[in-house]
């Protein structure tokens, strides 16, 4: 806990970088807005995803997303409050033998947060486990605190 001068008459235990959030304003219920294409063995399908979202904390710097493409797996995600974004490594295991990584390059998905509203910068993508088949593909998300 800083010491900092709130600019007035007292010393405060509050600080935040630049005025942002950290996790702890990320904790709660999310609306979703997740639309990707889907192979079901012979055919691409369009499908949207509306069940809600869950954050919850894992520590100062790390939170756990459930819920993503209605599914009950935890995303892990790494808070930088200093620049309002949540860094998702690749390769997080996803309901069962499936992989969670970006859409474009195989690697972490970002995603920017800012007044309750947390938008995926990156498509991402769910593949088996030696990445040669995508069964999602081509995803973006965004979540709408509630």
């Amino acid at each position: 806990v800083l010491d900092v001068w709130n600019g007035s008459d007292r010393w405060t235990d509050t600080f935040t970088w630049a005025g942002l959030p950290g996790v702890d304003s990320l904790v709660g219920t999310y609306a979703q807005d997740t639309e990707g294409f889907w192979w079901d063995g012979a055919n691409w399908v369009y499908p949207s995803f509306t069940d809600d979202v869950t954050i919850t904390a894992v520590d100062a710097k790390t939170i756990q997303i459930v819920g993503l493409l209605n599914c009950s797996d935890p995303i892990i995600g790494v808070v930088d409050a200093k620049a309002a974004t949540i860094t998702m490594a690749p390769n997080q295991p996803f309901e069962g033998s499936f992989f969670f990584k970006a859409y474009s390059t195989g690697g972490p998905v970002t995603a920017s947060y800012d007044s309750g509203i947390i938008t995926f910068n990156e498509h991402w993508s769910v593949t088996d486990e030696a990445g040669k088949n995508l069964y999602w593909d081509n995803i973006i998300t965004v979540l709408t605190k509630k």
